[in-house]
């Protein structure tokens, strides 16, 4: 017997339209946007059957669209779990309707509208893909110290040298940034180092490293840190 799939999510930029039929990578879906401050949004898919395989395969390519989204339309996006529900073979998913009703995961910052997604990014490798989700992770958490991580790792997405790729954007593209040498040096302690390596020391491993070596940051330092910049 088919299932309907429903998954709930949260989107602070709010699209054009309240429902949305399309394809994306080989799966039918119906987007259905609620009243953000009381329901996360729904996103419906019919699987041949209710299964583990048909459940995992279309909740993977759910995750990549709505990371796309997040990246597309620089949201907060977020998903927020689902479930479902026995669908009868002749039904439409164009007359589906939400099966399962959850509370919203980020919390409600006023309406921001008049977004849309008919424009996505093309998404080609498992690199494009793993830093896309950790985008979404990234700009849905409210901790700070889980955001600088994943944004970290993003970086070395693909084997990327985040370091390196740090001090070079910030030696090529200073106006785009918005951030020069002498506005860093009273704020951070750089004391003599690059950008990315005080970053990578003071900040990464700071972070994620409990024990270090005397004389290095550890995270309530960092925390201390940030909120005197």
């Amino acid at each position: 017997m088919p299932y309907m799939m429903n998954i709930c999510f949260d989107n602070d930029h709010r699209l054009r339209r309240k429902s949305y039929l399309f394809e994306y990578k080989g799966h039918q879906f119906k987007l259905i946007q609620s009243n953000p401050r009381k329901w996360a949004d729904a996103l419906l898919t019919i699987l041949p059957a209710d299964d583990d395989t048909s459940r995992e395969k279309a909740f993977s390519v759910a995750s990549e669209f709505l990371s796309a989204v997040c990246w597309q339309n620089n949201a907060r996006t977020a998903i927020a779990g689902g479930g479902g529900r026995g669908w009868q073979p002749d039904w439409k998913l164009s007359k589906a309707k939400p099966a399962i009703f959850m509370f919203p995961k980020i919390p409600f910052g006023g309406n921001i509208i008049g977004y849309d997604i008919s424009v996505m990014p093309l998404v080609e490798t498992d690199e494009q893909k793993i830093a896309l989700t950790l985008y979404r992770e990234a700009s849905a958490s409210n901790n700070n110290y889980l955001s600088f991580l994943f944004y970290w790792q993003i970086l070395e997405t693909g084997g990327s040298n985040a370091e390196g790729f740090v001090n070079k954007t910030f030696r090529r593209n200073p106006r785009e940034l918005r951030l020069g040498r002498e506005s860093l040096d009273p704020r951070l302690d750089l004391r003599g180092r690059s950008l990315g390596a005080y970053l990578r020391d003071e900040c990464r491993d700071a972070i994620a490293h409990i024990r270090r070596k005397p004389g290095k940051k550890r995270m309530g330092q960092v925390h201390n840190e940030y909120v005197k910049t």
